[in-house]
């Protein structure tokens, strides 16, 4: 059961990751110059914006989350 839930955890994530850059770079063209590995062109400028704010997001409530984990931790162990 909990190596069935992982393998579909991870197919749902790295469709999610791949639907996502297809999404952000559809459109775009790779023949233009570009500073050193930087993605970033008016045409996805946006959407890498948004990107970037979830992002910031989901690592806020996994920091939040681990904090609250260590916590209930150390409860647990003093018990």
């Amino acid at each position: 059961m909990n190596k069935s839930i992982g393998i579909i955890g991870s197919i749902v994530m790295w469709s999610i990751i791949i639907t996502w850059n297809a999404y952000i770079f559809w459109g775009e063209n790779w023949m233009d110059y570009k500073a050193y590995c930087v993605v970033t062109s008016p045409q996805n400028n946006e959407k890498l914006k948004v990107m970037h704010y979830i992002l910031l997001c989901f690592d806020v409530l996994i920091t939040a989350a681990d904090i609250l984990l260590t916590f209930i931790n150390k409860k647990q162990l003093i018990e």
